[in-house]
């Protein structure tokens, strides 16, 4: 009997263990439940402080506004003093004209008269404008401009060539000239002895500085091989600023405007102290980057606004603002997701 009481006994104590272990899960659950549904009504509130909270984390201090304007300052005066438009100069260069043989222009004459291909022809016979001029491309001018300075001939769009002899100082007499026969003059020229490779030398390095002045001439320098395609259609473009000289300058700024961006990303990097969380120090940064950026742009757009001068455009520093606010958007707006919800799970989690 005192067997059975005993065994009776410690069942009883494990029911009653059982028990207690059930109510005290039941409070803990319980709880829980009330911490979880008053955490879920309160959710809103919650998601707001985070916000918050990720804002002022990301939030520019005192030193980091300064340098904001100052980076702002550096791009209007990069613009102002660096990758401004040029103004349009007028070249002149017929002076100097000397006759010289066909196919066969002396050193002398290559260097010091002028591109043959700048000439603008009206005769009876032949009419060449000065879109006409293959050479002009800039592409081509490394070899149709070469080959057309080493023999004196200008090559036009159709590749028809012509004979660019001299009377006087203002008179020119064209001549018809074999295309096929300007290349092989060329090419005879830079196997052939040292003074005709010398020509050949002399004519690509002025063709060269040719295709640089000629950037900042009022005609300016089309698209690369667009004259071969379309000389009419290209030079309507270019009375609507569509021309190489604009394309290089645009991009001029905009690789100016990148540079002084990633130096202020440099400066604010050094400036880091280890305990800020990377990621937000470098939203930090893109900030800095961004409103500069569209402080600079916007002073540009006003100055454009009231002067009406397209030169005062700056198209690249104002691409690389839409560019980066468009990219920085889109990160922050990442980091940010990944940052409040990352805090939200964790509270939920200690629930």
């Amino acid at each position: 009997m005192d067997r059975f009481d005993e065994i009776l006994n410690k069942h009883f104590e494990r029911c009653q263990h059982t028990k207690d272990n059930i109510q005290r899960d039941s409070i803990v659950l319980g709880n829980r439940a009330r911490n979880v549904a008053d955490f879920l009504r309160d959710t809103s509130n919650t998601l707001s402080e985070l916000d918050k909270e990720f804002e002022a984390r990301i939030g520019l201090s005192a030193s980091e506004v300064k340098l904001l304007f100052i980076v702002a300052a550096m791009q209007v005066l990069r613009h102002v003093f660096v990758t401004k438009f040029p103004l349009s100069g007028n070249s002149s260069n017929n002076d100097n004209i000397v006759e010289g043989d066909l196919y066969n222009p002396s050193v002398y004459s290559i260097s010091y008269n002028p591109v043959p291909y700048d000439l603008a022809l009206d005769s009876t016979e032949i009419h060449i404008g000065p879109w006409d001029a293959l050479a002009h491309d800039p592409i081509c001018s490394l070899i149709i401009g070469t080959a057309n300075i080493a023999t004196s001939t200008l090559t036009n769009y159709n590749f028809e060539s012509f004979h660019i002899t001299f009377i006087d100082e203002s008179t020119i007499t064209p001549q018809s000239a074999e295309t096929y026969l300007v290349l092989m003059h060329t090419i005879q020229k830079l196997c052939g002895s040292n003074s005709d490779r010398m020509k050949v030398a002399t004519a690509f390095f002025k063709s060269l500085l040719y295709l640089k002045t000629d950037s900042l001439d009022d005609k300016n320098i089309p698209f690369p091989t667009a004259l071969s395609i379309d000389e009419k259609y290209m030079s309507k473009l270019d009375l609507y600023g569509v021309e190489t000289s604009g394309i290089k300058k645009v991009s001029q700024q905009v690789a100016y405007t990148t540079l002084i961006n990633y130096l202020a990303s440099i400066y604010h990097y050094s400036l880091y102290d280890g305990v800020t969380d990377e990621v937000l120090y470098r939203i930090k940064t893109e900030k800095i980057i961004t409103y500069s950026n569209i402080i600079a742009s916007s002073i540009n757009l006003a100055v454009f606004e009231r002067t009406k001068d397209i030169k005062n455009l700056d198209l690249g520093g104002i691409s690389v603002a839409i560019y980066k606010t468009i990219t920085n958007v889109k990160f922050i707006k990442q980091v940010k997701r990944d940052f409040v919800l990352g805090k939200y799970n964790s509270m939920f989690a200690d629930l």
